[in-house]
């Protein structure tokens, strides 16, 4: 009789138990379930989204080998499905920065510009967006708007990278006869290159700088 007791007993205390806890305990289940599954979901999503993205970009490139004439109009179509539903990747940042550099080919400096405006607003990746904002500066000292270049420059982030912006600024600051300005510019982006980039031009420009002092 004992036995049955204690077994009622704990039975009840077990049911009490459930009452006051197991809705929160059903609640916490669901929501790990959740969670979890949410996560695997998510996560096929975005390979899922990842591989239509690189399907395009790889169609782009092969269409980007077709004489001028014929690229256009074989690049339209995927170059219209990254730019509206993969935009920000990095495949769609990439054809950007491809756009860009045929643009500058053409003389095209202005919309050359502009797709280098999109990929900087648009990469998710800081390397992205430093690879544009330094093309883009290029582009902008090409069109002749010093101040805009200057400004892409200044939010130039990383050592490589802000290597490479101060030798353009070099070159700007050159370009308007401000030669201490450049060297200064220069003997700063040696330093910041390190063993990171080539700099046999750069002290070739700074020999040159030298050799009119």
């Amino acid at each position: 009789m004992a036995d049955t007791f204690d077994d009622n007993e704990q039975i009840q205390k077990l049911k009490e138990w459930w009452d006051a806890y197991g809705t929160y305990l059903l609640i916490g289940l669901v929501l790990v379930l959740g969670s979890f599954f949410g996560w695997q979901f998510w996560q096929q999503y975005q390979q899922s989204q990842a591989e239509s993205a690189a399907m395009l970009y790889e169609q782009y490139l092969e269409a980007r080998q077709e004489p001028l004439e014929l690229r256009v109009v074989e690049a339209e179509s995927a170059l219209e499905q990254l730019d509206s539903n993969y935009r920000g990747s990095s495949y769609q940042v990439f054809s950007l920065l491809y756009r860009a550099q045929d643009a500058v080919d053409q003389a095209d400096y202005g919309q050359a510009a502009s797709y280098l405006q999109q990929a900087v607003e648009g990469a998710r990746a800081s390397e992205l967006r430093n690879v544009a904002r330094v093309r883009l500066a290029r582009v902008q000292q090409q069109l002749g708007d010093v101040d805009a270049a200057l400004t892409t420059l200044r939010a130039v982030s990383g050592d490589g990278f802000r290597a490479q912006a101060a030798e353009i600024q070099g070159d700007i600051l050159l370009a308007q006869n401000d030669r201490d300005g450049a060297r200064e510019a220069y003997e700063r982006a040696m330093e910041l290159a390190g063993d990171m980039m080539d700099t046999s031009l750069l002290q070739l420009k700074l020999a040159d700088l030298a050799s009119d002092a």
